[in-house]
């Protein structure tokens, strides 16, 4: 077979064309869709790690704000616990001292019946000593009691000693009115001046006594000025009555005779 040069020359330059038309027109745009098709693969495999990345922040953030539910709930749970027992210790502590005040009234109360009781107790008691007393003596020596009151009480102005005379003096001269004398009875003239006498020169009182009678005290007669006083009657034992009585209201305890 013999080799044709000119064949083989033509045959060259159709393919060298061939090559050019098809690069030109094929391979290009074959090349061109390649490129393209690698482009959006590589950015939807961006677009996939950019949503996997906000998946996994997006979990990431719902797992902390699930923790700071969880610490929220336990917060509320630890403070509502908390009010809970604050509120119960309050109810208690108001019971408590409601309790406490009430005992207290009933203390009061029964301590206010007590003195009134008692008070009433030695009034009476000490008009009816008076008037036993009175009727012994008017029936044994024809005597008024009150006289005899009237009587003891001068008597003990006269025994005063010089400094209870002076301090009885210095608290009674601090007031510009006369020094009352207080009795449950009448008190006869004669006993008055001798009593008023007495108090002028033994006491020292400047401005003169006045006289009154109180029919609702012990029985007995007296003068107090700021703290000091010279008296005599039946207080002295009514209140040994009233020890006697207030024994009866007294538990082994000393307390009142009341379940508290």
């Amino acid at each position: 077979m013999e080799f044709d040069l000119f064949t083989f020359i033509a045959q060259l330059i159709n393919f060298a064309i061939l090559v050019f038309l098809l690069n030109k027109f094929l391979f290009g745009r074959v090349k061109a869709a390649m490129d393209e098709r690698e482009k959006k693969i590589a950015a939807g495999i961006e677009a996939a790690q950019k949503a996997g990345a906000e998946a996994e922040e997006s979990a990431r953030r719902a797992a902390e704000e699930l923790a700071n539910l969880e610490s929220r709930r336990q917060e509320m749970l630890d403070a509502a616990k908390k009010e809970a027992r604050d509120e119960a210790l309050r109810i208690k502590e108001a019971s408590r001292k409601e309790d406490e005040e009430q005992k207290k009234k009933w203390h009061l109360a029964f301590a206010a019946e007590q003195d009134d009781y008692f008070r009433k107790l030695k009034v009476h008691s000490g008009r009816f000593a008076w008037m036993v007393s009175e009727k012994m003596l008017r029936e044994l020596s024809g005597a008024q009691i009150g006289e005899k009151a009237a009587e003891i009480f001068a008597r003990k102005v006269e025994e005063l000693g010089e400094k209870e005379a002076s301090g009885f003096a210095a608290a009674a001269n601090r007031s510009q009115k006369p020094l009352v004398i207080l009795s449950s009875f009448p008190v006869d003239s004669g006993q008055k001046n001798r009593i008023a006498l007495l108090m002028k020169e033994k006491v020292g009182c400047k401005n003169g006594v006045e006289f009154r009678q109180d029919a609702d005290m012990e029985f007995g007669i007296e003068a107090s000025a700021e703290g000091y006083r010279i008296s005599w009657g039946g207080k002295d034992y009514t209140e040994a009555m009233q020890d006697e009585v207030l024994g009866v209201f007294k538990n082994d305890k000393g307390q009142g005779g009341y379940d508290e």
